[in-house]
């Protein structure tokens, strides 16, 4: 949870909202809302549960087939986030952005 809600402060900083503004497809982001950033505690701490009960296989399985549901349905997700925030491609950008339209 410390992991999580480090997260949570780190991406809805003001320093962070004027990067992905500027560097990603996320022109308009304003950061999380409360629900949001409660809503992603309680997914942690449920993945958390789930991924203490399973083999790290099942558990690896589910993070890369979640990952892809989020990238097929939104062309956004944890990795393509983290991704953007360290090396923003432009193209990457642009394929976002044609998803948004």
């Amino acid at each position: 949870m410390g992991l999580e809600i480090g997260w949570e402060l780190f991406e809805n900083s003001p320093w962070v909202i004027n990067y992905y503004r500027q560097d990603t497809a996320s022109f308009d982001y304003t950061g999380d809302s409360i629900l949001n950033s409660l809503g992603d505690g309680i997914t942690a701490v449920l993945g958390f549960i789930y991924a203490s009960r399973v083999s790290w296989k099942w558990a690896v399985a589910a993070f890369v087939v979640l990952e892809l549901w989020a990238l097929y349905l939104a062309r956004d997700n944890l990795t393509l986030n983290i991704f953007m925030f360290l090396f923003p491609l432009d193209a990457l950008k642009d394929w976002q952005w044609q998803g948004m339209r």
